[in-house]
């Protein structure tokens, strides 16, 4: 079994989640001066995953009043399959909860069909469908879930 360690993003880890979101999401990736700000977001909060000291996992979240808003879930390629997004989501409900939220949405691509179900086996339901969200054209599902 693999020893993975999760802990709260700090600034030492901007380089290392820029690389990560970038082979994740490609043309979508958020920049480094993005995820430099979210490490001083006081209404955020991001999570990595390590093994052997390498960041492999990124996750974070908005609070918008009673609302949370999921950013970001991203696992390295090799990493995937193996529970991780699974322990990330569950953290980031938990915190959610903890900060007071009733409520969570979060957006997806409509052919991500891996992330799509690890979504609903924790309840969210697809809101409505956004055309043309992504910047290649492609259809996004509005996701929520009431905590």
């Amino acid at each position: 079994m693999l020893e993975i360690t999760f802990r709260q993003m700090t600034p030492s880890d901007i380089d290392a989640v820029t690389e990560l979101d970038k082979k994740s999401f490609g043309d979508d990736a958020w920049s480094r001066y993005i995820f430099a700000y979210e490490t001083r977001n006081v209404e955020a909060d991001y999570i990595v995953a390590e093994f052997e000291e390498k960041i492999i996992a990124c996750a974070g979240m908005h609070f918008y009043d009673e609302e949370a808003y999921i950013t970001t879930i991203a696992v390295a390629a090799e990493f995937r399959r193996r529970g991780i997004a699974t322990k990330m989501l569950a953290d980031l409900i938990n915190s959610a909860k903890s900060y007071g939220a009733i409520f969570m949405s979060l957006e997806v691509r409509v052919n991500n069909f891996p992330s799509i179900n690890l979504y609903e086996k924790f309840g969210f339901k697809i809101l409505e469908r956004e055309k043309n969200y992504y910047a290649d054209g492609e259809d996004a599902f509005i996701m929520g879930l009431k905590l």
